[in-house]
């Protein structure tokens, strides 16, 4: 990852959200110029990723413990007007299973008839990252490139964003371009988005605005700390490291992309420098670390509270081969 990609995103208050959690194998990620048909038959951009494809290949973590929530998010996306879920509560532990369930359900049509016919799909943000490089108006018009992607379709895709906060009118968390996309999108009625927020951020984004007031619904998540999270240690590692850490010699040191809650945060610092991790680069508004680490650390940075999801810096890989720099190949 740029440097200067990572500091002019910082300013932006660019939150990473999409390769949260659930990990993508490299060969499935695809960027703009490999874009390919979706199953509703429209082309889809190579910053979105199909998690509903990944549930039907079960390459995603199937958890459990999170029935009622599933259930309540799959109820609020079937509705026609306020059809869009904003998960409120322990969402930083909670969101990626419960959207990871629900991708399951809808891949075994185990969910309401209007679902059943839907995709389900993440933005690709460390791509989006690393391809826009710095530049703004780059960024801006791949992300609007993505959601127009999903409303070109015959059927309304559900689009899975991290954090309500890139629907804000004020600094929003993704830029003001890209925030204008996406709440034009679901104004009009042709994206359903599952998000997540704390109480106030509901209160402040969507209460107090007249369209969206209207166009979401908040679902309380009441998961148990505890029960979500030993089980989900494992999702939050992307299939290509995983596969490294498997194949390779545990004291081997790769480069990785850390997507955090808080980047800042006492206990993730402490843990990093007792096992002595170099940090490459930060960006602490997108919560985002690029370390160096090594193989047999992964699952114990992971396990952190914080931690959102780990992956290996893109800019090692492509085509599913991992280059020189880790010493590794696929």
């Amino acid at each position: 990852m740029k440097t200067r990609a990572l500091s002019f995103l910082a300013v932006l208050g660019v939150l990473v959200l999409a390769l949260s959690w659930s990990g993508i194998p490299v060969n499935s990620q695809m960027r703009a110029a490999d874009s390919a048909e979706g199953a509703d038959g429209a082309k889809k951009s190579g910053y979105l990723i199909d998690v509903t494809s990944l549930a039907e290949s079960s390459a995603l973590a199937n958890a459990n413990g999170l029935d009622k929530e599933v259930a309540d998010v799959a109820s609020v996306l079937s509705r026609s007007v306020s059809g869009n879920a904003v998960l409120v509560g322990e969402y930083y532990l909670s969101h990626s299973a419960i959207v990871d369930n629900l991708a399951y359900r809808i891949s075994s049509e185990r969910v309401p008839s209007k679902l059943k016919k839907k995709r389900l799909y993440r933005l690709d943000i460390p791509a989006l990252v690393k391809d826009s490089d710095g530049d703004p108006a780059v960024f801006d018009a791949l992300v609007k490139q993505a959601v127009e992607s999903i409303t070109s379709g015959r059927e309304k895709g559900i689009l899975d964003v991290f954090e309500l906060d890139a629907f804000a009118r004020v600094n929003p968390s993704m830029g003001a371009a890209a925030a204008k996309s996406l709440r034009e999108a679901v104004e009009s009625g042709s994206l359903i988005v599952i998000t997540s927020g704390t109480n106030a951020d509901f209160e402040r984004i969507v209460a107090t605005d007249p369209i969206l007031r209207k166009r979401f619904t908040k679902v309380d998540v009441e998961a148990d700390r505890e029960t979500l999270e030993d089980p989900f240690v494992g999702s939050k590692i992307s299939p290509d490291l995983s596969e490294a850490i498997a194949k390779r010699s545990p004291n081997e040191i790769v480069s990785v992309i850390l997507q955090a809650d808080d980047v800042r945060s006492g206990s993730l610092r402490d843990l990093l420098g007792r096992h002595g991790i170099e940090i490459r680069s930060e960006a602490a508004n997108m919560g985002v670390l690029e370390l160096n680490l090594p193989l047999s650390l992964a699952q114990t940075i992971a396990a952190d509270r914080s931690a959102r999801h780990l992956s290996l810096d893109h800019e090692m890989v492509s085509f599913g081969h991992i280059e020189d720099t880790t010493g590794y190949s696929a």
